[in-house]
């Protein structure tokens, strides 16, 4: 398998991993409106602290998880960036030092360190959360419509 197949590989893996754990993480955020809707239909009208322990137990498992979904999911992005570092940069000098390699050097040295640095960083991750937000928009209007309106409304403040 050549390097390039190697790559096209782990890019996609990691890619299918990164959404899948996006959904997830995604899904995760939905306890909080959950709950408070809850807080609002079930503990307040009979005042049964059991329920709000339960709800709150529940709501803290769920956001831990989120959290280490989150975790994982800029992990694979931090291993994937090693991977280029390792395996692609070395490719890539051997061919930059070729005698007719005709393109600017320096160039395509920082254009390598520019992608270095949008996979490690956030970007990555809010382009797919972006890609994410019109599901969690329709979820919170089928639970609770002023929730849905609420949600898309911050969100168009954020965009």
């Amino acid at each position: 398998m050549s390097i390039w197949q190697q790559l096209r590989s782990s890019v996609q893996r990691t890619t299918q991993l990164v959404l899948g754990l996006s959904i997830v993480t995604n899904l995760a955020m939905l306890a909080l409106p959950l709950y408070s809707l809850q807080i609002f239909d079930r503990v307040l009208t009979s005042s049964s602290m059991e329920t709000l322990w339960m709800l709150l137990a529940g709501v803290t498992i769920i956001g831990v998880m989120g959290i280490c979904f989150e975790h994982l999911r800029r992990n694979a992005l931090t291993e994937l960036s090693f991977y280029l570092e390792e395996n692609i940069f070395p490719v890539l000098v051997k061919r930059i030092n070729l005698p007719n390699f005709n393109a600017n050097k320096r160039d395509l040295v920082e254009e390598y360190n520019f992608t270095q640095k949008q996979i490690q960083g956030a970007s990555a991750l809010v382009f797919v959360d972006a890609l994410m937000m019109p599901l969690f928009v329709v979820i919170t209007y089928f639970i609770h419509t002023v929730l849905g309106l609420f949600t898309l409304g911050v969100n168009a403040l954020l965009i």
